[in-house]
């Protein structure tokens, strides 16, 4: 019987991983501890012809794939022939799958969590098909890649608590790290979380609420852009748009002199916050977390989509009974422009006289 994968381990050995491969049909694939996500060499010590229809790889419990990291789960497939073609499919989850072929007898698999801001566990499930071909030998199966993750890792908030948004390490279930925060507590003592270095949240009592995603992005909004023209803004989103039942208090750093607003991405609309100045920033409450603009220079409130905004100071619009013309600056030219026209149409009145009488 021809064998499809070779006994390939040297690399994962290298990491520290261990690979049990069973007599039967699952292959477990245990990620080192104290070591990041990489590359994963395994075997399955099975001829083609003796893999089941649905054979199992799966990988560890403890560790996950999570967007908030761009974690990616990474390993080495391993043929027997070039002849043999794998190709891979999502059959479950979040999540974008890759094969690339990096030799004659492997292929590179990258499997990729694509879950969203509002998906709040940590454990959804994501299963990959790998369809492998042999068409020499005319011999073929499907192997499951298991495995689970989410947005993020999950951090409890409790009395008291002092917490930071950050990437989970390692991938691992550490409830230390992560950008999703367990509110199920009654928080009878202020906590606070650090969602960005100029970000802090406070929180006390019944947030009527399970689990929110706190993370805060930096990036520049086109439209915002626009509208303040060159002035310098800073921008701080919370993605996942967080709702709360009662008020949490919002500190954002920022100069004494500088302006804040909220931008409704939904609408467009761009209003001012009331917020007070303290020693230690720009504070304010509120139940949603949106986004926030921070600007060195006071606008007028307005919409982004709808309104095409020039700050500077603009010219009167004149009415019929001004005197000033506002494409000209003087109403008495339009009578010298009418003069002109009766004068020309006289002249052409005359040479059309004489040109008839002859």
């Amino acid at each position: 019987m021809k064998k499809v994968l070779a006994a390939v381990l040297a690399a994962a050995m290298s990491l520290g991983v261990a690979a049990t491969a069973f007599a039967a049909e699952t292959i477990t694939v245990t990620a080192p501890t104290g070591t990041s996500l990489g590359q994963y060499d395994f075997t399955i010590d099975q001829t083609l012809d003796s893999l089941s229809n649905k054979s199992e790889i799966k990988v560890d419990e403890d560790r996950r794939i999570y967007t908030y990291d761009d974690a990616e789960w990474k390993f080495l497939f391993y043929v027997s022939n070039k002849d043999v073609k794998v190709r891979a499919d999502v059959g479950d989850g979040k999540i974008a799958v890759n094969t690339k072929r990096v030799s004659d007898t492997a292929y590179a698999v990258t499997v990729k969590a694509k879950w969203g801001v509002r998906d709040f566990k940590n454990d959804y499930d994501w299963t990959v098909e790998l369809d492998v071909n042999d068409n020499k030998n005319k011999n073929n199966a499907t192997i499951l890649l298991k495995g689970k993750g989410g947005y993020s890792d999950t951090q409890i908030v409790n009395p008291g608590d002092r917490l930071t948004v950050s990437k989970s390490e390692h991938d691992s279930i550490t409830g230390k790290d992560g950008a999703i925060f367990d509110f199920s507590e009654i928080i009878d003592e202020e906590a606070r979380i650090r969602c960005n270095p100029y970000v802090d949240v406070y929180f006390k009592g019944n947030y009527g609420t399970d689990k929110e995603n706190m993370r805060v992005v930096t990036d520049n909004i086109d439209e915002v852009e626009k509208y303040f023209d060159d002035t310098d803004v800073d921008y701080y989103d919370f993605v996942g748009t967080p709702k709360f039942a009662t008020k949490v208090k919002v500190l954002i750093d920022g100069d004494p002199n500088a302006y804040l607003y909220e931008y409704n991405k939904s609408t467009g609309d761009l209003t001012k916050v009331d917020a007070e100045y303290t020693s230690d920033g720009w504070s304010f409450t509120t139940k949603t977390l949106g986004t926030y603009v921070l600007t060195e220079e006071e606008y007028d409130e307005g919409n982004v989509d709808k309104e095409d905004v020039d700050n500077t100071t603009k010219e009167p619009v004149s009415t019929p009974d001004e005197k000033t013309n506002p494409g000209t600056g003087a109403n008495d030219m339009v009578g010298v422009a009418a003069a002109l026209a009766v004068v020309s149409l006289v002249a052409a009145g005359a040479v059309a006289f004489k040109k008839a009488s002859k």
